[in-house]
């Protein structure tokens, strides 16, 4: 998908089938599994659980969590790392890059039920997206009346939820457009024989479910996830992906089959001018089963090929710093000191998410009001830093003039 349009630009489904002879073909072929299909997400649906801890000021990218040595239980319910990790405190910013389970389920704790049901609402989760295609599915959400304790854990690692590849697209996106969530569409419009518009959809508009500083800030976390995260073999050569990896357990009767995953990778690039929001999902994938094993090269591979044949420029500057590093550690920005700074970074005429990136990265706590580029910030720049390390900037629409 576009995500600056909401543009569906391709969808696949494999095994697929010949639609001059379907009478061939099994049923389950004809299905279009990107609108009909429920899975469950596993870890890409901490992209949702991070924007709601973050937006909420439950989290900041340096703050510490416990994530338990392996496991945190719940209920009686013990829910622990994949393959066996066992990290002890962590930043909230390396529980996503790790995709640590446990620190993603105290997130999700925090939220509480009622709050964190009305975020993934936000998202457009429980509900279909509206493409015109045949079968689409709004998903799999219960109402908290149906929750039990455990539910706020679960969900907030992509269990206990049934969502539609398209779902999941959307979500992601949201942050790849700096908060708003687009409306996907698949006609953009029709023409006679003579080259005339005779029919043009509605344009949804789109909606923010995030504040500009969250999907700033979210959008370093999904950079470094692919950087030096669970998303590496995600990571292109002359474009920066930001993405996030998922690995589910398959459920069936009487609780989840041993031995049967759904593993998937979403992301957009290049990360910070968005063309491009990819899915990739493998159901029971054979040998290796972790998405970031599995389906994130598929991405890699694809998303190479698609924007080529788009005509995008390599957007990887020839002098690029701390790329990998942590958020709060170093950023990818030529223009102001790399890690903590001593004096306040000067951040006018920036867009809020290189200005909100920037002064997150010097260790800075960011009020921005308004959106576009920023006019101006409290303190000024070369000022001593505050100590609350608190900064105000104000943003505004460019003005164009001709």
């Amino acid at each position: 998908m576009d995500p600056n349009d909401g543009s569906i630009l391709a969808m696949a489904s494999a095994p697929t089938f010949d639609p001059n002879r379907f009478r061939d073909f099994p049923p389950a072929a004809w299905r279009n599994r990107n609108v009909q299909d429920l899975y469950e997400p596993g870890s890409t649906f901490k992209v949702v659980t991070a924007a709601a801890g973050l937006e909420e000021g439950l989290v900041t990218p340096s703050q510490m969590i416990d994530c338990g040595n392996g496991s945190i239980t719940i209920q009686n319910i013990t829910i622990s790392e994949h393959d066996g990790h066992q990290y002890g405190m962590l930043s909230f910013e390396d529980v996503i890059v790790n995709s640590s389970n446990v620190g993603t389920v105290r997130v999700g704790l925090a939220l509480g039920e009622q709050r964190f049901y009305d975020w993934i609402r936000r998202f457009g989760f429980g509900e279909k997206a509206g493409l015109p295609l045949p079968g689409e599915s709004s998903g799999l959400l219960r109402k908290t009346d149906r929750w039990t304790p455990v539910s706020p854990a679960s969900i907030s690692i992509g269990q206990e939820i049934g969502v539609t590849p398209l779902q999941i697209v959307r979500a992601v996106a949201a942050v790849a457009t700096g908060g708003m969530l687009v409306e996907p569409r698949i006609v953009q419009k029709v023409v006679d024989d003579e080259g005339k518009s005779v029919y043009e959809p509605p344009k949804g508009e789109p909606r923010r479910v995030m504040s500009e500083k969250t999907a700033a800030v979210l959008n370093e976390i999904l950079k470094n996830v692919v950087s030096r995260g669970t998303g590496e073999q995600a990571a292109l050569a002359e474009h920066v992906v930001a993405g996030k990896t998922g690995t589910a357990q398959k459920a069936g009767r009487g609780g989840y089959m041993p031995g049967h995953y759904v593993g998937s990778f979403a992301g957009y690039v290049p990360a910070d001018k968005p063309k491009l929001v990819m899915l990739v999902v493998i159901d029971e994938p054979r040998g290796q089963h972790y998405g970031g094993t599995v389906a994130a090269p598929v991405f890699r591979e694809v998303a190479e090929a698609t924007l080529r044949y788009m005509g995008v420029a390599p957007s990887i500057p020839s002098r690029t710093i701390g790329v990998g590093a942590p958020l709060l550690a170093a950023i990818s920005q030529p223009q102001p000191p790399v890690g903590p700074a001593t004096a306040v970074p000067d951040l006018r005429g920036l867009d809020a998410r290189a200005a909100i990136a920037i002064a997150v990265a010097s260790g800075l706590k960011v009020r921005a009001i308004g959106s576009g580029v920023v006019t101006s910030q409290e303190p000024q720049a070369g000022g001593a830093l505050p100590g609350d390390r608190q900064l105000t900037i104000r943003l505004a629409t460019a003005e164009v003039r001709g």
